[in-house]
């Protein structure tokens, strides 16, 4: 019997920053950052999250792409409750990834501590641009009545 090896080069190189969890919107956000030269593909999961006191996995929907020497916070959505955040201060992280879409062999496991944020600084700034335009019209409209009775 003859025994062959296959060498799997693969240039892929992520580093996990943290992970934090969005009350408002539900989700875990893993913030990972490829720090080689070659563009990425990646799958995470966030195992044995205690929910109501019960071990469970999360993960992304699929494979989700990283440009070389880029930096992006990928959502996995999870529905935890006020209780189930102090059962899990630390969490374990994994990410599967590769350089090839279809062939993620390469593995990076840890546990975090993790953040809960419950603002959405998004849902505010859309908020305050909406007030402002909201005062411009009716200062706008002000004027030309102010304008109209002038004449």
């Amino acid at each position: 019997m003859e025994i062959e090896t296959v060498e799997i080069r693969d240039n892929c190189n992520i580093e996990v920053k943290g992970i934090s969890f969005n009350k408002r919107s539900k989700y875990f956000y893993a913030s990972i950052e490829n720090t080689g030269d070659a563009d990425c593909y990646l799958d995470i999961e966030i195992p044995d999250v205690i929910v109501a006191g019960e071990k469970q996995t999360f993960s992304m929907d699929g494979v989700e792409f990283l440009g070389s020497k880029n930096k992006k916070d990928f959502k996995i959505k999870a529905e935890l409750t006020e209780e189930d955040f102090a059962d899990n201060e630390n969490v374990k992280v994994k990410v599967y990834y590769g350089e090839r879409k279809d062939s993620l062999v390469k593995l990076f496991e840890g546990i975090f501590a993790l953040t809960i944020k419950s603002t959405d600084y998004l849902f505010y700034s859309l908020l305050v641009v909406i007030i402002i335009l909201i005062i411009l019209i009716l200062w706008k409209r002000r004027k030309e009545k102010e304008k109209n009775r002038a004449a």
